[in-house]
């Protein structure tokens, strides 16, 4: 099967977008860390997997976009699983966030009482 649905569309964009934003969130992180004078290894090697997860992501969009454009796919079962899973996978990534969090924030808080 080559076309693609709306929802199959909507879930690649979340993750594409997702790890565009984290590439920038490292290429920016890293440049302005070698601006600043650490010029160690694991700054360059930030800068440079940041710069190249960026390109790589915004090309999945464009693919993923002219995939949809030159080849759309109206098939509702493929769709509606595809709308359930982006769902069910958001979903899982909240209850897995807040349980980090929350054990984050218990350490924390345990750590200050301990002191």
């Amino acid at each position: 099967m080559k076309g693609i649905t709306q929802n199959q569309f909507k879930a690649q964009m979340v993750n594409y977008s997702f790890q565009t934003l984290v590439g920038v969130f490292w290429l920016v992180t890293g440049i302005l860390d070698l601006t600043g004078g650490d010029t160690r290894r694991s700054t360059w090697i930030i800068t440079i997997l940041g710069g190249f997860l960026f390109v790589l992501n915004v090309a999945g969009i464009i693919y993923t976009w002219w995939l949809r454009k030159h080849y759309p796919l109206d098939d509702p079962a493929v769709d509606a699983a595809a709308g359930r899973n982006l769902k069910d996978g958001l979903k899982g990534m909240g209850i897995f966030s807040a349980i980090v969090g929350a054990a984050f924030l218990f350490a924390i808080v345990l750590a200050l009482l301990l002191q």
